[in-house]
């Protein structure tokens, strides 16, 4: 049919792009209070905040209907099993928010009885600080949740083997930060209304950027130098030195991490589900694009009994 036959307008897209629209206007929730911070999240569905603008007011107390599951305080040893149960039952595609700080790393709870950090039991996608963190604060979460499901964030695993490195960071940032305030300078640059928000933020160490730019920013306008967060340009650049350094022959780039991200993973026999999880795939499909870069380890080839290793095996 000519398209000039057709009287109506209308619009073409994916379908992926209209289940996904779908998806993240109308999050439901799991009902999971576990400490003060349920107080907060009641409030948030409750008629000042209205969470129904981002229709995901109904908080489902079943998990198989429910998508999202907010883990809303500390949570114990002995909670920890009925939590990953509630998880295993919800549908896919499904996310976890860590809110509060007992929840994200045990917080003031440090000892046996509690879990410290949830994401030892399920996979978190977004945390949200604070003890307790207000609705305003949850509900950034929830909307940085949307974000990533559409701009495809990903949550991966801190590597344990570099923490020395990243608390030897850690300490560089608190000798700048004191040598910041001493030289008088007004800040870091704050995300959106936040410093309308928290005036005295900029100055505070726990708003102060990980990995910080080299030099100060001169804002014209106030007369006043900030610190911005390191350029991604002086990564790049870094990483192309490291190159030439190890004389690799194949082309290296910033993406190529996210590839031996995948492939590492496989090659120690992770699920499938969990790398897709863990990439921000939307379908498997394409998860399972990097299983043709390893080896397969099953068996195929006939051998004889003789030929196999047996090795501490009595005859």
């Amino acid at each position: 049919m000519p398209l000039d036959s057709v009287s109506h307008n209308f619009l073409t897209g994916r379908v992926e792009d209209l289940v996904n629209w779908a998806r993240k206007s109308s999050v439901w929730p799991a009902t999971f209070g576990l400490a003060c911070c349920a107080l907060e999240m009641m409030a948030t569905g409750a008629a000042h905040y209205d969470l129904a603008r981002f229709g995901m007011e109904v908080f489902r107390a079943s998990p198989r209907q429910a998508d999202l599951m907010i883990v809303a305080g500390r949570v114990s040893q002995k909670m920890a099993p009925v939590l990953r149960q509630v998880y295993d039952q919800m549908v896919e595609p499904k996310w976890v928010i860590s809110m509060g700080v007992c929840a994200s790393s045990g917080g003031m709870f440090n000892n046996y009885a509690i879990v410290q950090g949830v994401d030892q039991v399920v996979p978190v996608d977004v945390y949200v600080p604070g003890c307790p963190p207000g609705p305003e604060t949850l509900m950034h979460g929830i909307l940085t949740l949307h974000d990533g499901k559409g701009k495809k964030d990903r949550t991966v695993p801190l590597p344990q083997s570099i923490l020395p490195e990243l608390q030897a960071q850690l300490e560089r940032v608190l000798k700048l930060h004191d040598q910041d305030i001493a030289a008088g300078y007004a800040g870091v640059f704050m995300d959106g209304l936040l410093e309308k928000k928290y005036p005295a933020a900029p100055r505070e160490l726990v708003w102060q950027w990980f990995f910080p730019a080299k030099t100060l920013t001169l804002v014209p306008v106030q007369g006043e130098y900030r610190r911005y967060h390191l350029h991604e340009s002086h990564v790049q650049k870094a990483l192309r030195a490291a190159v030439r350094q190890a004389k690799l022959l194949k082309r290296v780039s910033a993406h190529t991490f996210r590839h031996s991200f995948a492939t590492h993973l496989l090659q120690a026999n992770y699920d499938i589900r969990t790398i897709q999880e863990l990439l921000g795939h939307s379908d498997v499909r394409t998860t399972m694009i990097y299983t043709h870069t390893i080896q397969s380890r099953t068996v195929k080839e006939a051998k004889s009994p003789l030929d196999l290793d047996t090795t501490g095996v009595r005859s």
